[in-house]
């Protein structure tokens, strides 16, 4: 919930009004330091709108973990920004409610998508390093924020601002 906060703010939501909704639903000290620099920022730049809004894609593991987005597409082409997050703040209200509609996926479902993306990565990552085309058209953006995300979930045992996508 924290996040899509956060990527809110990148389509011009108030960042005052976010922090006020997270200290509301009690998760304003599970803001990391970094998202609580970037909220109380005197004004946004455009990078920083742009590297929120890439956050959506870390959303999307994040909400597909917990049972909320039915499959993960290849990472080719951008999550539907809407779909990703779609009223996290008026459709779950309070975050009991956000907890009781989570079903949090099978360890086994979780782990095979960390493999397939430190794969994918892998790739992504030798093929820039030989100068040959990223393989079958994935987005390395987006490969970035689901293996930063699926870290976060297999305990790296990290905050998540100190989450590494090392392969």
């Amino acid at each position: 919930m924290i996040l899509t906060g956060i990527i809110d703010t990148a389509f011009d939501e108030d960042r005052k009004e976010i922090v006020s909704w997270l200290k509301e639903i009690n998760l304003w000290t599970g803001v990391s330091n970094s998202e609580k620099e970037y909220l109380k920022k005197k004004s946004l730049t455009k990078e920083d709108k742009i590297a929120a809004s890439w956050r959506t894609e870390a959303v999307n593991v994040l909400f597909w973990s917990l049972g909320m987005v039915d499959i993960l597409n290849e990472p080719i082409e951008e999550c539907n920004l809407t779909k990703a997050h779609e009223g996290t703040k008026g459709k779950y209200g309070s975050l009991n409610n956000f907890i009781g509609q989570s079903e949090i996926r099978s360890t086994e479902e979780i782990l095979d998508q960390t493999d397939l993306i430190y794969r994918i990565l892998w790739a992504i990552r030798d093929a820039r390093l030989n100068n040959r085309p990223y393989p079958n058209g994935y987005n390395p953006s987006i490969v970035y924020e689901r293996h930063y995300a699926l870290n976060w979930i297999t305990c790296y045992q990290e905050d998540w601002d100190d989450i590494t996508t090392d392969t």
